[in-house]
């Protein structure tokens, strides 16, 4: 039977992982809306305002291949740094294939979503660390 500690902890990682989850598209908005040559001509305020937009289409790789791929590497007790690093440049570089296509890509738009998805698993990683009290991190 779960003791009242044990239940505040399993909320306490429960609220980690949200937060992991809504910070890491953040991450990414804030990267495409700083770098983005559509919005070069724009000043620092207007691509503020377009860090929702941003948002918006960060997190549904989130959802749709982040998540899933966080429920695999819990249940294999896999989430490492380097798992979430590896996973976001997967999935980085699928967004560059989907957003480009293959036969448009160049090596350095590939490079740069894979390494903007690999900064956003890794602020995932260190949010849903803190939260998981380092348990499963140093296994």
């Amino acid at each position: 039977m779960p003791t009242l500690g044990s239940q505040g902890s399993q909320r306490r990682r429960a609220y980690f992982c949200v937060l992991g989850f809504l910070v890491a598209p953040l991450i990414s908005a804030v990267i495409f809306s700083a770098t983005s040559p559509i919005l070069e001509s724009l000043g620092l305020i207007a691509r503020a305002g377009m860090v929702p937009v941003f948002y918006f289409y960060s997190l549904l790789p989130t959802i749709v291949l982040g998540v899933p791929a966080f429920v695999l590497l819990f249940k294999l007790r896999m989430i490492r740094w380097w798992t979430s690093i590896g996973v976001g440049l997967v999935i980085g570089g699928v967004m560059a294939l989907l957003v480009e296509g293959s036969h448009r890509l160049r090596v350095p738009e590939l490079v740069f979503m894979a390494l903007t998805g690999a900064a956003s698993t890794f602020a995932f990683w260190l949010i849903w660390l803190a939260g998981d009290g380092h348990a499963q991190a140093s296994n």
